[in-house]
C-alpha cells in the first residue's frame, strides 16, 4: 500500500494531506469537511462537495467512488468545491480563474479493508468485509473482560447505561468503505450522529456509543 502526498485547495485555503492509494474521494471529502469545519449549508441549501483535478485534457471532477491512487500521484494538486457553485468561477474578474495543470497520474492497485473494534475494557474484534455487527448493551457486555464486567456490577462504571438495550448502531462494509449507521446517539471523533444517519469511517476513529457513552476504537486494516 503506497502513500500519496496531495495538496488540496479550497478558496484561499490549502491543505496538505498524506493519503493511502485506496482512500476514496468520498472519504477524503468527508474528512476534510469534518476536520476543517467547512460549511454544510449555504443560503439554506446543502453544499455538495466535489474534488477536481487538472490534466492535459482540462478540468475533471473525480467520481466519489474512485480510489485516489487510480487517478493521482504524489505531488498532485486537487481542488475542493461546491459542485453547484465552483469558487474559481466567482472571481471579481469576469474571466474564469485558471487552474494550474497537475502531473499525469500513475495507477495503483485497489485494496480492501477489514475493521478492528477495540472495545474499552474489553476484547479486540476483527471483522471481515462480509460481516456486520449490531452494537447494543448486550454486545458490549458480552465482549468485556471480567474486570470490566465487575466494575459495572459494583457500580463503579455506569457508562453502559448510556448504551441502548435494543439496537444502538451498526458497523458494516459496503463498496470500498466501512460505515456506522447510528440508530441512537453516536459520536465519531467527537462529532454527533443519530436518527439513522450513515457515516463513512476513517482509517482510525474513536466512537462513543451514547452521550458520554462507551468508547470503541475503530481501526481499518488492509486485507
Amino acid at each position: 500500500m503506497s502513500r500519496l502526498d496531495i495538496t488540496i485547495k479550497y478558496k484561499d485555503k490549502s491543505f496538505e494531506r498524506s493519503l493511502t492509494s485506496s482512500d476514496t474521494v468520498h472519504n477524503i471529502i468527508y474528512q476534510i469537511v469534518r476536520d476543517q469545519k467547512l460549511p454544510e449549508y449555504e443560503d439554506g441549501k446543502a453544499v455538495t462537495y466535489g474534488l477536481y483535478i487538472r490534466d492535459n485534457k482540462g478540468e475533471e471532477s473525480l467520481d466519489n467512488d474512485l480510489q485516489i491512487g487510480e487517478r493521482c500521484r504524489s505531488g498532485d494538486i486537487l481542488y475542493l468545491a461546491d459542485k453547484n457553485n465552483l469558487w474559481w468561477n466567482n472571481s471579481n474578474d469576469t474571466r474564469q480563474v485558471p487552474l494550474p495543470p497537475s502531473p499525469l497520474p500513475t495507477l495503483e492497485p485497489r485494496e480492501k479493508y477489514g475493521c478492528r473494534l477495540h472495545i474499552h475494557n474489553g476484547k479486540t474484534l476483527a471483522l471481515e468485509r462480509s460481516e456486520s455487527v449490531l452494537i447494543n448493551r448486550s454486545f458490549i457486555l458480552s465482549n468485556l473482560f471480567e474486570g470490566g464486567r465487575m466494575r459495572i456490577k459494583l457500580g463503579l462504571d455506569d457508562t453502559i447505561r448510556r448504551v441502548s438495550r435494543d439496537k444502538h448502531c451498526r458497523i458494516y462494509a459496503q463498496g470500498d468503505l466501512w460505515y456506522v449507521k447510528a440508530y441512537r446517539t453516536v459520536y465519531v471523533d467527537s462529532r454527533q450522529y443519530g436518527d439513522h444517519q450513515v457515516v463513512p469511517l476513517p482509517r482510525k476513529a474513536t466512537l462513543l456509543i451514547g452521550e458520554h457513552g462507551w468508547p470503541i476504537e475503530v481501526e481499518l486494516f488492509p486485507v
